[in-house]
């Protein structure tokens, strides 16, 4: 088997996960390594995942990473796609002035200062310790940023908006991840979540955080995306967003 197993892929952005599990299936019985290796290299730049570095284990390993960099950027842009409806119908709904509810008990979106002292009163941080601890973060209007969508996802995951408010906290704590590695020059092992994720790990950064990190943000994003809820059973709770949520100061913390 040859490379030509990509000669029909000239949009693989388009491609679900599926077929690109297909591709990589394909991929596997390729049995000369530096082609199976050049195989996946070019599906990562084709899907916008990025390759591992050269140096990193043997070619067994550099093909396992490849593979998890590509499934991660996958998961990553269903989770984009399934919340693009979401994400309209967030700007809408928390729009100064906007009601918070369709029917019912009609509510106005909380003050910037009603949300931090409820997010003190259940998470016991204030926006002054949070501000302190992303002392990192020195653009202005990415800060304004941060605590816009810190105040978003918190309202989301109380008024029952739990899936919106899982991918906006997720969000938040991918940019400070980013961040972080950023300002102390250390480069990711590749640039996604899943990377930033595991190059914290990697070099023992954020040590209480990250461990709690790790496992519960990756069950996060693998809920998000629409092929996760096959059931109600996999639909994201209102507890899962409030912990999503509360995952933001968790690593706050190991700054």
């Amino acid at each position: 088997m040859t490379l030509d197993v990509f000669k029909d892929c000239a949009k693989m952005e388009n491609l679900t996960s599926e077929e690109v599990e297909q591709k990589i299936k394909e991929i596997n019985k390729i049995t000369n390594h530096g082609e199976r290796n050049k195989a996946l290299i070019d599906l990562c730049h084709k899907v916008g995942a990025s390759p591992c570095p050269k140096d990193m284990g043997n070619v067994h390993v550099r093909d396992a990473e490849h593979i998890r960099s590509i499934r991660e950027t996958l998961k990553m842009k269903e989770a984009i796609r399934s919340s693009k409806i979401a994400d309209q119908q967030l700007r809408v709904t928390l729009s100064k002035g906007q009601s918070m509810f369709t029917s019912g008990t009609i509510g106005k979106r909380p003050s910037s200062t009603d949300t931090w002292n409820d997010i003190h009163k259940e998470l016991e941080n204030t926006k002054l310790t949070f501000a302190k601890k992303i002392n990192f973060v020195t653009d202005k209007y990415k800060r304004k940023v941060i605590f816009r969508d810190i105040e978003d996802a918190y309202i989301l995951a109380k008024t029952g908006f739990s899936k919106p408010a899982t991918i906006l906290a997720g969000s938040v704590i991918e940019e400070l991840l980013r961040l972080y590695l950023e300002h102390n020059n250390i480069s990711p092992v590749s640039n996604n979540f899943d990377g930033y994720i595991r190059t914290c790990e990697q070099k023992k950064l954020l040590k209480l955080g990250i461990s709690r990190l790790s496992d519960s943000v990756r069950y996060f994003r693998n809920l998000v995306h629409l092929s996760g809820e096959k059931t109600k059973k996999y639909t994201i709770s209102k507890a899962t967003a409030q912990s999503a949520v509360a995952s933001i100061f968790i690593i706050a913390n190991d700054f």
